[in-house]
């Protein structure tokens, strides 16, 4: 499986454009970690509201913060170089 998984982002490496640089924003534990999160998060959040559970907008709004987070580190990682 370990292979597949490098075979397909070598392939979204090369589709994206320079290899290096994205690389080092794939690699970079803190980026891809907050991303993560504010994905399941906003998974929860989303379930909450779905039964009518007031706590979803905390849920939803930290998601988002962590977004925003992820993204000025992968942008600031690729501004680097």
């Amino acid at each position: 499986m370990g292979y597949k998984v490098r075979l397909i982002t070598r392939y979204l490496l090369r589709r994206i454009g320079s290899e290096e640089v994205n690389r080092r924003v794939l690699k970079d534990t803190k980026t891809i970690l907050a991303f993560t999160i504010a994905f399941v998060l906003e998974i929860i959040g989303i379930v909450l509201a779905l039964k009518n559970d007031d706590g979803w907008v905390a849920f939803v709004i930290l998601g988002m913060f962590l977004t925003f987070y992820g993204a000025n580190r992968a942008d600031r990682l690729y501004r680097e170089n």
